[in-house]
């Protein structure tokens, strides 16, 4: 891929061959006790995304606590909405207010006022395939439409939520929420929309929260995001 990040791949990839000679404390099972994730962003100063897409987000292993591999049009912690894929963990961590199961299935979520809204009864979805999601609000108002795609096309609608915020930053984002659960994700084909136009994401920065060892961000462009170990990344 010509515009990966060569450069910010060796630089994680030195480091994080420097912290597999550091022993890991041991993590206790709690799942509420934090999170782990890596972020594909347009920066804080860029807040004026109208939607996020992606033409394919991979359906990864199952772990512990539950997982989420999705895309936000993020105003702030208390109002954003995401979309992407979600499963509980077999430890028995839930989204709380979202349908309870095992399987992976499309996530569709709301926080708005700090107050959470999930789409119930969403379709589900298989391990190991990639699927196609969209958020967008295209007239500018307080309302973000969703949809997802068995393709690379995210053509099956998911309904709307009405908001507090317009637009925001446009993320892709992988999260774990145990030290040995897995943070494995892929993402193809990520654009935001401007006022009117999809495009890559501009000025795209990769974030973290916490230690993400061992994954790394194997390469990265601002349309596309791989995170895996150092070896998986090949």
């Amino acid at each position: 891929m010509g515009s990966v990040m060569k450069g910010f791949i060796s630089t994680v990839a030195l480091a994080s061959m420097l912290l597999i000679m550091t022993p890991v404390p041991a993590q206790a099972n709690d799942c509420s006790a934090a999170y782990w994730w890596r972020d594909l962003r347009t920066p804080s100063s860029n807040d004026n995304e109208y939607g996020v897409k992606s033409t394919g987000i991979l359906v990864t292993a199952v772990n512990h606590c539950v997982q989420h591999r999705t895309l936000y049009v993020y105003g702030d912690s208390n109002d954003f909405v995401e979309i992407g894929w979600y499963r509980d963990g077999t430890g028995g961590q839930t989204l709380d207010v979202c349908t309870d199961t095992t399987a992976p299935h499309v996530l569709v979520f709301q926080m708005r006022n700090g107050f959470k809204s999930c789409k119930p009864n969403t379709p589900l979805l298989t391990q190991g395939e990639s699927y196609s999601f969209k958020i967008e609000n295209p007239d500018h108002n307080y309302s973000f439409s969703f949809a997802w795609g068995v393709g690379s096309i995210p053509n099956q609608g998911l309904g709307a939520y009405t908001t507090n915020h317009k637009q925001g930053q446009a993320k892709a984002s992988t999260e774990r929420h145990r030290y040995e659960d897995n943070l494995r994700g892929t993402f193809t084909g990520v654009n935001s929309l401007g006022s009117s136009i999809w495009h890559a994401l501009p000025n795209a920065v990769i974030q973290q929260g916490s230690d993400p060892y061992p994954y790394i961000v194997c390469d990265w462009s601002p349309s596309y995001f791989r995170v895996d170990t150092l070896s998986g990344c090949g």
